[in-house]
């Protein structure tokens, strides 16, 4: 099997801001079995969620997208024709999900094994995620945020999801989000701080709605901001750091920090508080039980006689398991 590799940042296509440009796109790692991308801010995954228009957009969301918009799937089809996989709806199984706002480290599967290996990491819980945000205000302290939280009433114009205690709350779970603080600042004038988030559970919007929870709304989330925060570019909230440990191939990338002064310079750091690499170093990893490699190993093997048919339990499970676990937090 081909080693996969991070490939160096010089490689990377750095047009992939321009949303006019066709399949532009950021392939930071490789191999036989898995494809990583950084995908940009303001882009669909796919021509369903393309198709959808929420509530929940702010003006300058609807105005930024184009009338015919590509879609990473669309991107992916256009770079990689020899890797489509006709059997699948879009061509390319994504292993988990980024909310059209959110930019950053996107993980794709090269075939159906791969894609139940990767499935059954997120599943049990084994993948390590982190998040770089810019939040509004001054964070005093790292923060363990354990909010529950449930859905709102369909057709909320205030998000999908709140926690609970809120009028209208449905079906509460309990979650769990690590914060870090990394440095304190002003954005735009205004006091931001620049945090370390990593999500322990994975519930839809989980990252945006506890740090609203906690007073320090993301920069950028009209949403969870109460339909205010209109004034940034976008929001700013970057998949920063993906660890899936599966047996045969343990990938490990981290894409480019987005929120720095050179790039932005509506951002001002006053204060550092924690470096980077600190801040990863301390980061919570599951460990896997002991038999996890020998038994992923076996369903792994080329040209195995037996091969694994998923029933239809499995496939309600994968079904809610794409709804609810890896959407981008």
């Amino acid at each position: 099997m081909f080693e996969g590799k991070m490939l160096p940042e010089e490689t990377w296509n750095k047009d992939h801001l321009d949303l006019a440009i066709p399949g532009s796109l950021n392939v930071i790692y490789h191999s036989d079995d898995f494809l990583v991308l950084c995908k940009p801010w303001d882009v669909f995954i796919d021509s369903v969620s393309s198709n959808l228009i929420s509530p929940t957009f702010s003006p300058k969301d609807v105005c930024s997208i184009p009338e015919k918009p590509l879609t990473i799937q669309q991107r992916l089809q256009r770079l990689f024709p020899s890797l489509i996989d006709p059997t699948t709806r879009h061509g390319f199984r994504l292993c988990h999900q980024l909310d059209f706002s959110t930019s950053g480290v996107l993980c794709v599967a090269l075939s159906r094994r791969s894609a139940a290996a990767a499935f059954r990491c997120f599943k049990e819980r084994l993948a390590t995620k982190a998040y770089l945000a810019l939040v509004r205000g001054h964070v005093e302290n790292d923060l363990i945020l354990d909010q529950s939280l449930g859905n709102r009433p369909a057709g909320s114009t205030e998000g999908f999801m709140c926690v609970e205690g809120v009028p209208g709350c449905e079906n509460p779970k309990p979650c769990l989000t690590r914060l870090t603080v990394l440095q304190i600042g002003f954005y735009d004038e205004q006091p931001a701080s620049k945090v370390l988030l990593q999500p322990i559970t994975g519930r839809t919007h989980q990252l945006r709605v506890h740090c609203c929870a906690a007073g320090h709304c993301i920069v950028g989330d009209f949403t969870y901001s109460g339909r205010s925060d209109t004034r940034p570019y976008r929001m700013m909230l970057h998949a920063f750091y993906l660890c899936l440990p599966l047996p045969n191939e343990d990938i490990q990338v981290t894409a480019t920090d987005p929120f720095l002064p050179e790039v932005d310079p509506c951002w001002c750091p006053k204060v550092d508080v924690c470096s980077i690499n600190d801040a990863m170093a301390a980061l919570q990893k599951p460990t896997p039980p002991e038999n996890y490699a020998e038994t992923e190993d076996k369903t792994m093997t080329a040209g195995m006689k037996v091969v694994h048919q998923m029933t239809e339990e499995e496939q309600v499970v994968l079904v809610k398991w794409l709804l609810e676990w890896p959407i981008e937090p």
